[in-house]
């Protein structure tokens, strides 16, 4: 007899709310987003619900990586104005893809996505020393994301 793995599947619900959405700047008539983004989730559908969202309206031009070894590999210092990284990824999780950017671009500006509670209370530990902006906890809603995003365009 055999036996049949069963897996959970995890939904994830962003608030898509389109109704108060900023002008595009224009730019010798092409549209310009206004921030870039670099995003780095393995969770495809997530990942792309969030590039929807940010890049509907002209908000952000965001790049997508599922694999964060490719990101490593093709990052170039200077190019985001904020990296949102997953915490819990297969390869590399959220804390070790941080620790090569910064070696590659000590300027990076990085927030954290956790689905999980437990990561908040660690990082005062793990990162005394680092200066990290944000940890948001999944679900999050596309008006989290862009203020923070507001809020790096800014600084």
């Amino acid at each position: 007899m055999k036996r049949r793995r069963v897996t959970s599947l995890r939904f994830y619900s962003l608030a898509l709310d389109f109704t108060d959405m900023d002008e595009p700047v224009l730019n010798s008539g092409t549209l310009v987003p206004k921030a870039r983004v670099l995003l780095v989730d393995d969770n495809v559908e997530l990942a792309d619900l969030i590039k929807l969202g940010l890049e509907y309206d002209h908000f952000a031009k965001v790049d997508v990586y599922n694999d964060p070894i490719q990101c490593i590999l093709n990052y170039k210092p200077g190019s985001y104005n904020v990296i949102f990284l997953d915490i819990e990824m297969p390869l590399m999780d959220g804390f070790q893809i941080y620790r090569e950017l910064k070696k590659i671009d000590r300027r990076a500006r990085v927030c954290f996505l956790t689905a999980f509670d437990a990561y908040e209370s660690n990082f005062s530990e793990i990162f005394h020393e680092e200066n990290i902006e944000r940890v948001l906890k999944k679900p999050v809603t596309m008006d989290c994301l862009k203020q923070v995003i507001s809020q790096q365009l800014v600084a």
